[in-house]
């Protein structure tokens, strides 16, 4: 096996798409649009699908792993598990005990064993170059608020974990729509960051190819994600650099106006390398010229943790975001609603922000953190904690 260096992108590979969804709203068929599908029905739920492709029905788990020493997935493009609750709770399960009936007093341990199985089939799977599909029913979670894949315990996290993109296949105004974005109601996995997709009618042409054309969608989307991750560690690493070489107040002002320019990706991991560099160089934030300063005089700075004449806390003498940001307002705003000053942050009703937080905050941040503190402070007050609201409540996407 090569060895991809740092260096290089990933380029494109087999990707695994988990989808579940409300009954008979037709998962199956959808699998059937995938590029040359073969499905593992573990649930003997083909025989209602649309567009019906080749089809395993095992009686057992020794039957599949049989049937793939004699090369029966060798050359399919997409392999489907339909369902994998079915697959690991009924034929993986069986297959494991026989293999050590100790494990049959052993829940723990049995299903330690029937994930390191199905993560051998799906390693196998796409050592073949194939993509994956993992087709589960719905299910309300334990709070009753929210929709999640039906696979027990222990597989479930093995499901989200080697899963690529998740998805939620349901009627959504008369249409049926697939969201793989999270929301408050639904799981969901969206890693190439895809909008929700209305999936076409089954007599429409457009549908004998739907899957297939997602699974490129997310292939594509995977490895641009790679070559753009290549592209912004170089661009940091010479800002880095930069920031290293800088020997003047000035300079360093400078070279962070023009780092404030950049995605916040860049930015604010670089604003802490220049936050550590006038720290050490005992640099001064100037609030009102928005640049590094020389203490006064020749001597060091004002001590971190000294106090500030805008208010009883530390002045942030290494945070050089405050340079941008309204710093004393945001602690007073804080203070007025509750909190109190340390040494280092602001701290109550169970919430504490560092001073460097409050200072790198973007304006939406800084509101939405506001509203926390507001939440915190009544839910501290009332008698008794609030209930989470009964039942799913469908988002608007």
């Amino acid at each position: 096996m090569p060895v991809i260096k740092a260096s290089e992108p990933l380029g494109l590979r087999p990707i695994i798409i988990t989808w579940y969804g409300d009954p008979g709203i037709g998962k199956t068929s959808l699998f059937n649009t995938c590029a040359d599908p073969l499905l593992v029905d573990g649930d003997r739920g083909v025989s209602r699908s649309a567009l019906r492709k080749d089809t395993l029905i095992p009686d057992s788990w020794d039957e599949v792993l049989q049937l793939e020493k004699d090369g029966l997935f060798k050359g399919k493009k997409t392999i489907g598990i339909d369902t994998p609750k079915a697959v690991l709770d009924d034929f993986l399960m069986s297959y494991v005990i026989r293999q050590d009936p100790k494990l049959q007093r052993n829940k723990l341990g049995a299903y330690g064993e029937i994930g390191s199985e199905f993560k051998l089939f799906l390693n196998n799977r796409r050592n073949d170059k194939a993509d994956v599909a993992i087709i589960c029913h719905a299910r309300k979670d334990e709070s009753g608020n929210r929709m999640i894949p039906d696979v027990t315990g222990q597989s479930l996290n093995l499901i989200l974990r080697v899963s690529d993109m998740i998805g939620y296949y349901t009627v959504y105004n008369g249409k049926r729509m697939l969201f793989f974005e999270p929301t408050e109601t639904t799981f969901g996995k969206n890693v190439a960051e895809l909008p929700p997709i209305e999936v076409p009618p089954k007599d429409d042409p457009a549908f004998k190819t739907f899957m297939a054309e997602i699974y490129e969608r997310v292939r594509t989307a995977i490895a641009a994600r790679s070559e753009e991750q290549l592209e912004a560690e170089k661009k940091s690493a010479i800002y880095q650099e930069q920031i290293a070489s800088c020997t003047t107040p000035d300079e360093l002002s400078d070279l962070l106006e023009e780092i404030n320019k950049l995605e916040d990706h860049l930015k604010f991991p670089l604003r802490k390398v220049v936050n550590e560099k006038s720290k050490a160089k005992g640099y001064i934030p100037n609030i009102q010229t928005k640049r590094f300063e020389l203490p006064a005089g020749s001597g060091p700075g004002p001590a971190a943790g000294a106090a500030s004449p805008a208010g009883n806390k530390p002045d942030p003498v290494d945070t050089p975001a405050s340079i941008e940001t309204p710093y004393d307002d945001r602690c007073k705003a804080f203070a007025e609603l509750g909190m109190q000053p340390e040494l280092d942050q602001m701290v109550g009703a169970g919430l504490a922000f560092t001073y460097d937080q409050i200072a790198e905050w973007s304006e939406v941040e800084y509101m939405a953190s506001l509203g926390s503190v507001v939440d915190a402070f009544k839910v501290a007050k009332s008698p008794r904690r609030r209930q989470p609201p009964a039942g799913l409540v469908k988002q608007s996407h």
